[in-house]
């Protein structure tokens, strides 16, 4: 039996224990959301997520969370704390809520303070600025995912992929006062790093959005010399032939794309 069974019969263990005694305080995530009030309104954004996370999911996938919250209130020291809010961030990641899954891998970030953990906060949150539903989910993700990924560059400022994730956010949710700050970002990046495929995926990628075919196909061409079985960029091709009416070709990168 392997540790993911462990980890599983444990949780419902403790599930079991709950439901059984009975359990009539307020639910643990909601008390650290109201204990780690940092100003008003974020801690009002998280409250709402988890308020309304509550009355969407069924009873038995909220009962987990409960059961490994319980775990939480239990923990004693940061090891055995980031390892509840681990599962916490997992749980909430495979329920589809992407927004507070961040906010439990940011409760890590800010007990461990190292890069990857700040970086891990950052991408989850901006996962979820990609699916988010509403704009009150989406804004919350934005904000937090940009201050996680800031985080991660001062710690390690020659980490090019922060970079990227951060231009990102700002290039699919511009900033009124500049709304081309995200774009120019990756543009320097692609000064700086001439040969870095991530960039020239992003650069590409928001060209076919903003309808700049023959653009995107250049530093797909460019991206594909440096790494030709990338399989983003070559299903990224697809899209971008079609947008030119060349559909030879995109149906020639549509047989690669395996994604």
């Amino acid at each position: 039996m392997g540790k993911s069974h462990y980890l599983t019969i444990g949780v419902f263990t403790i599930l079991f224990l709950v439901l059984y005694f009975g359990f009539d305080t307020k639910p643990h995530d909601i008390l650290l959301a109201e204990k780690s009030r940092a100003s008003f309104i974020e801690t009002t954004n998280i409250q709402n997520l988890l308020t309304t996370a509550r009355e969407e999911m069924r009873a038995d996938e909220m009962g987990v969370i409960d059961a490994i919250n319980m775990r939480l209130e239990m923990a004693e020291t940061d090891s055995s704390r980031i390892e509840v809010l681990e599962n916490l961030s997992s749980s909430w990641y495979q329920n589809g809520y992407y927004g507070i899954a961040g906010y439990y891998a940011e409760e890590i970030a800010k007990i461990k303070e190292d890069e990857l953990s700040w970086s891990i906060a950052g991408t989850t949150y901006a996962t979820g600025i990609k699916r988010a539903d509403n704009e009150k989910v989406k804004s919350f993700c934005v904000e937090r995912a940009r201050k996680a990924l800031e985080n991660a560059i001062s710690i390690n400022p020659a980490n090019v992929n922060h970079k990227i994730n951060l231009a990102v956010t700002f290039a699919e949710h511009p900033v009124a006062e500049n709304p081309m700050k995200g774009i120019m970002m990756l543009l320097d990046l692609n000064k700086q790093n001439p040969e870095n495929v991530s960039v020239l995926y992003q650069l590409a990628r928001l060209g076919i959005q903003t309808g700049q075919f023959d653009k995107a196909i250049e530093r797909i061409n460019k991206a594909l010399s440096l790494d030709p079985e990338n399989q983003r960029i070559i299903c990224l091709a697809v899209d971008a032939y079609n947008g030119i009416g060349n559909n030879l070709k995109a149906e020639e990168f549509s047989r690669r794309c395996e994604l």
